[in-house]
């Protein structure tokens, strides 16, 4: 029998449960909300998935080519989202930035088989 030299895994849906995401962002809009006087979370959030829905077919196969990063993208995502609410502090966006990404480490799990999975590739030697 031949043996792999080599296994690629796709992270995102794969082996890690991304459907919480969406809770990410509404968590991330509720703090900045609370952090910054006159911001409502609802419209923060309507005006973020507004911005996505336009931005990333801007940026996406550049995303893909490694052209730009995760850190960019998402800050720009964000700036764009503050900016339709009136704020045009970059260090508002950039805390939105380490926010979401705080929520998104937080909401983000392996899937349940995953953990077997490779108990199974690594010591069925």
């Amino acid at each position: 029998m031949n043996r792999a030299a080599a296994l690629f895994f796709d992270l995102n849906g794969t082996l890690l449960d991304l459907s919480r995401l969406r809770d990410a962002v509404a968590h991330t809009c509720a703090d900045i909300a609370a952090r910054q006087p006159g911001f409502a979370a609802a419209q923060l959030l309507e005006s973020n998935s507004q911005v996505w829905q336009a931005y990333w077919p801007e940026v996406e196969r550049r995303w893909t080519l490694g052209q730009l990063d995760d850190g960019a993208v998402g800050l720009e995502a964000w700036k764009r989202a503050l900016r339709a609410c009136g704020c045009y502090d970059d260090s508002v966006a950039r805390m939105a930035r380490e926010t979401h990404r705080r929520h998104t480490r937080e909401l983000t799990r392996a899937f349940d088989d995953v953990q077997d999975c490779f108990a199974w590739l690594f010591l069925s030697r």
